[in-house]
């Protein structure tokens, strides 16, 4: 873990300097859609949305790539649960070449993501504390969520909001 000259803990990956988090395994409840595609061994999926109930994937469609997407699934329990929160500015170099590179390593460094599977225990405040609460998988499968349109809001202590990235851009300090 880093921390910032206002003392906050983050954890941050280059090129970009992604900020990603691990999130509860049952704490996300939504629908999301991907923005770019998920290239998976060799084939593309695109325009996909997943629904998350207490964190568990109950239903999902892609337009292109259903098959590859159902394959990833059904690899095996935690494939169907979150395993990362990234957040990744829209105006970051990779994003503004609007390369695919078909590979995710690289991909999921053009916009924020979500990735399903093992969560990363680094993530935690405190080493190997409340590993019962993350997800376990043998994979871990970014896809993008980014866009110049979206919108995050983290949640304080207090229980305010604040806005982090509005339009894709960090507004944060």
């Amino acid at each position: 873990m880093e921390t910032n000259d206002m003392g906050s803990s983050f954890i941050c990956n280059m090129p970009t300097e992604e900020i990603y988090t691990t999130p509860l395994k049952k704490g996300v409840n939504g629908i999301v859609k991907n923005t770019k595609p998920l290239v998976y061994e060799g084939q593309i999926i695109d325009q996909f949305t997943l629904t998350f109930k207490d964190g568990e994937i109950t239903d999902f469609f892609a337009e292109k790539g259903m098959d590859a997407l159902q394959s990833i699934l059904q690899k095996d329990e935690g494939a169907r649960y979150i395993g990362e929160v990234a957040l990744v500015p829209h105006d970051s170099a990779i994003s503004a070449s609007n390369l695919l590179f078909y590979h995710n390593l690289f991909d999921e460094n053009a916009s924020s993501h979500l990735a399903i599977g093992q969560a990363y225990a680094s993530g935690l405040k405190e080493d190997g504390a409340n590993l019962e609460n993350i997800n376990n998988s043998m994979i871990h499968i970014d896809f993008m969520i980014g866009s110049q349109k979206l919108q995050v809001n983290g949640i304080r202590e207090d229980g305010t909001a604040e806005a982090i990235l509005v339009n894709g851009k960090w507004v944060i300090k």
